[in-house]
């Protein structure tokens, strides 16, 4: 008989948080899970992309280039109704309310966890004192999956549409790539992650205009989707240089932010002309984001039951998890991320194909996550 998996979504809502912060304050914000009673954490690293003034002759225009600095990701679980609660918390303790310093993020998920092992943080302890921060409302994770290579010309784009501080990291992309014959010869397995989280009224814009900077309708070239977020408190500090004022431009909007209650005020009003038409030829919608998470050398066998079962492209990322508490079940401290974008009809046919693989069992201790992606581009042949 065919074991049932665990789906913590029927009973209590999910929380997925994103903390993302430079290097230098991971210590800090690992130490405030700790006292939240934060036990289970998928780490990665990513590297953060700035704008840079570079120096020119005053009587020419100001050039710009690009800064990298790494970050660290710490990724948790927990119930929907504690997330706000931890994600202040976090914020006052680690400063994150300060330009320049890094975001925190939550997402709603549904989540089936493997036998024996519940990776959602059930027992926080909650701090009584959490200051009553700015929390943003309404934003959406925009995530492109691109040649390696080509992540900071993405990245540009982006941070020249005006939004908060992408990120970028690698993976490796397979099952699409293996449909496009004789021209995936030319085109590379290694990739890179471009993650940016912007405000839900300016997410059409950007993703047509991140989808023409990288091409990305056309064979080989990527795949870039959205998806929703709940709340969060997100790094402003894009641009690097001569400060001329007595404060900068980020600490002005952050002013204006806390004065409006809101970030309603930012939104753009450009008309996106011909890109109309491109984004109703070019979108797919009404998929899910799935992200199955497994032990280290377990991702083969695993995307290939779930492409077998319909799923389309992946990508597999390195992850770290880490437990603050001593671990009763033997969940492996490598880990892997295989990232899809399929068909909600095809969701419970692709779980079943990795249950018969061994998904769920103790060597493996896949977690299957699944979040709306509302809107989607990729290559999808004549």
């Amino acid at each position: 008989m065919r074991r049932e998996l665990m789906n913590m979504n029927t009973t209590i809502r999910i929380a997925k948080v994103t903390c993302e912060v430079y290097k230098s304050l991971a210590p800090l914000a690992i130490a405030s899970l700790r006292k939240q009673n934060i036990e289970h954490v998928h780490a990665h690293s990513r590297r953060a992309v700035v704008l840079r003034e570079q120096s020119t002759f005053s009587f020419l225009p100001t050039i710009t280039g690009l800064d990298e600095d790494p970050a660290e990701v710490l990724e948790f679980y927990l119930p929907w109704s504690q997330a706000e609660q931890v994600l202040k918390t976090v914020v006052r303790e680690v400063n994150l309310s300060a330009p320049g310093r890094g975001s925190i993020y939550a997402e709603e998920v549904q989540l089936r966890n493997p036998e024996g092992v519940d990776f959602i943080n059930s027992n926080v302890t909650l701090s009584g004192d959490a200051q009553p921060e700015l929390i943003l409302t309404e934003l959406a994770s925009i995530n492109c999956v691109v040649q390696r290579g080509q992540g900071n010309e993405i990245a540009r784009h982006a941070l020249e549409a005006g939004t908060n501080v992408p990120a970028i990291s690698f993976g490796l992309g397979t099952g699409l790539r293996n449909k496009l014959g004789l021209i995936r010869v030319t085109i590379p397995a290694e990739k890179e992650l471009v993650n940016v989280i912007v405000h839900a009224q300016d997410r059409d814009e950007i993703m047509n205009a991140l989808i023409q900077a990288g091409r990305l309708d056309q064979p080989g070239n990527g795949f870039i989707g959205a998806s929703p977020v709940g709340f969060g408190v997100l790094n402003p500090k894009t641009f690097r240089g001569k400060q001329r004022y007595s404060a900068s431009m980020e600490q002005v909007i952050t002013a204006i932010d806390q004065l409006k209650t809101g970030t309603e005020w930012r939104k753009k009003t450009v008309s996106l002309q011909r890109s109309d038409v491109y984004l109703k030829k070019s979108f797919l919608h009404d998929l899910l984001n799935m992200t199955l998470i497994c032990n280290e050398g377990k991702s083969s066998d695993i995307v290939n039951a779930a492409i077998s079962a319909g799923a389309g492209g992946a990508t597999i990322s390195k992850i770290k998890y880490s437990t603050m508490t001593a671990s009763k079940h033997a969940v492996s401290p490598a880990r892997e991320a295989i990232s899809m974008g399929v068909s909600p009809k095809s969701v419970e046919a692709i779980i079943h194909a990795i249950e018969a693989a061994g998904a769920f069992g103790s060597d493996t201790a896949c977690i299957v996550e699944t979040k709306p992606l509302p809107l989607a581009c990729t290559y999808l042949g004549k």
